[in-house]
């Protein structure tokens, strides 16, 4: 292969990854290619950063150990409310799982899921940790637009009042 440089890093946005030696272990996630991490990373380590597409952990990804497949975009499927494509349908799959465990929470509990209008979307969040007068709450990636609150960013430790007041009534899908 020719020297790695910024202008030849594969463009991907959407894809799947498997270890080669374990290929039923499939991940999502959407490749970071604008980052200085990103960059540096194809550069000297022949390495993606690919970003979760629930957690939005980012994870480099070397490509002698993976195997990257590119997710072209669907057609938006008005019925299932999401694109109809590998990676769309996992999120959704993620999501209603979520959605699902959530209706059966009552209150300020881990698990329980959380949204913000931003946009012309939401930003969500899941409650992981209740520890005294604080919840540790993470982002989710179940937004077509993976939208960040501006208060609540990727997520982190807030007063346990502040977290019950943005708890809702999820009341679509």
């Amino acid at each position: 292969m020719k020297k790695r440089t910024e202008k030849n890093m594969p463009d991907y946005y959407k894809l799947s990854f498997v270890e080669k030696n374990n290929p039923k272990n499939i991940t999502y996630g959407i490749q970071q290619k604008y980052h200085k991490e990103a960059k540096q990373a194809w550069i000297k380590e022949n390495a993606l950063i690919i970003e979760d597409a629930i957690t939005g952990e980012n994870r480099k990804v070397h490509l002698e150990f993976f195997d990257v497949f590119p997710i072209d975009f669907g057609e938006y499927d008005a019925d299932k409310g999401c694109f109809n494509d590998e990676y769309s349908l996992y999120v959704k799959k993620v999501f209603d799982a979520a959605l699902k465990k959530n209706k059966s929470l009552k209150g300020l509990k881990v698990g329980k899921l959380i949204r913000t209008g931003v946009g012309d979307g939401y930003a969500f969040y899941e409650i992981t940790k209740i520890k005294g007068a604080d919840c540790n709450i993470e982002w989710r990636g179940f937004g077509d637009d993976r939208y960040f609150d501006q208060v609540l960013g990727s997520g982190g430790i807030f007063p346990k009042r502040t977290i019950k007041s943005l708890i809702r009534k999820f009341d679509f899908h």
